[in-house]
């Protein structure tokens, strides 16, 4: 019997975490992620059991990977608005090209998966919502450090805020320059210190 083959959890994740990124989940088919992960088909269903739960556990690696900077810029900065730039500017100014093109993989797993497996959608969408609520707190805390005005909905605002932020992603893909990009973004920081869109 064959000695099945041994490998780092983490590596293979991150492997497939960049070809769901860059293909979606449908066109990953499964021989690309054999080839990516460098393992056999029989270790990817011992150690995942199937497609769908490797989808599952990189949506988690793809989020763990951001968490942390995320909350450093939007629960633990001293200057909130300032920290909220930081964390747009690093997501969608500052990364590579490559990066850029790829957009969001959740963004592009809600838009692929909801009319194809709602639930899958609902993982991503459940994160962008995680997203939303952790802007919303910093949006509060800039709001008490007058950096807002206090007549700002800071739900309603989060909202927007990740809705711009999802739309810009998506205009990524579509190959949208840098400088618009900047110019969206730096339009819809400057409504929050007026208290304007």
């Amino acid at each position: 019997m064959a000695r099945p083959v041994e490998f780092v959890r983490s590596d293979v994740v991150d492997a497939a975490m960049h070809l769901f990124w860059s293909r979606g989940y449908e066109s990953a088919s499964v021989q690309q992620l054999l080839d990516v992960m460098h393992i056999n088909r029989g270790s990817m269903y011992a150690a995942f059991g199937d497609k769908r739960s490797l989808f599952l556990e990189a949506i988690e690696r793809y989020v763990a990977e951001g968490t942390g900077f995320a909350r450093e810029c939007l629960i633990e900065s001293h200057d909130p608005l300032q920290g909220l730039r930081r964390l747009l500017v690093s997501s969608l100014i500052e990364p590579e090209e490559e990066k850029l093109r790829k957009g969001c993989l959740l963004i592009n797993t809600v838009i692929e998966q909801s009319h194809i497996d709602p639930e899958l959608a609902q993982v991503a969408q459940k994160h962008l919502h995680q997203f939303q609520c952790a802007l919303q707190f910093c949006l509060q805390r800039a709001q008490k450090m007058e950096q807002i005005p206090a007549s700002v909905d800071t739900e309603q605002k989060a909202q927007f805020i990740r809705m711009s932020y999802m739309g810009m992603r998506v205009m990524q893909r579509e190959g949208a320059k840098r400088e618009v990009i900047e110019s969206l973004l730096d339009s819809m920081l400057d409504s929050l210190r007026f208290g304007t869109g």
